[in-house]
């Protein structure tokens, strides 16, 4: 089994109203004190808020609601699968 190495952004504050506009930015804030932005990235995972629906319209990334959610779709898929007798 390959060991990747992970890096944890860690959490950035909100204060008052959290429009997507205003998340994106944080977001973006957060990203370049690792020298990152959000073009070094191929996916985000959210939850299903209608500010981070938003949020992930802003973004030219995979966009997944929900990582839990996306699990459980995968594993009904495989657990639905008709298997074809040859």
């Amino acid at each position: 089994m390959e060991i990747r190495n992970f890096l944890n952004l860690g959490l950035a504050r909100a204060y008052g109203k959290m429009p997507a506009e205003n998340c994106l930015e944080i977001l973006q804030t957060k990203l370049t004190t690792f020298d990152l932005c959000s073009d070094d990235f191929i996916g985000i995972t959210t939850d299903g808020a209608s500010v981070m629906r938003k949020l992930g319209s802003y973004l030219s990334v995979i966009h997944q609601l929900c990582l839990a959610h996306g699990m459980q779709l995968a594993v009904l898929k495989i657990l639905s699968r008709k298997e074809t007798i040859l």
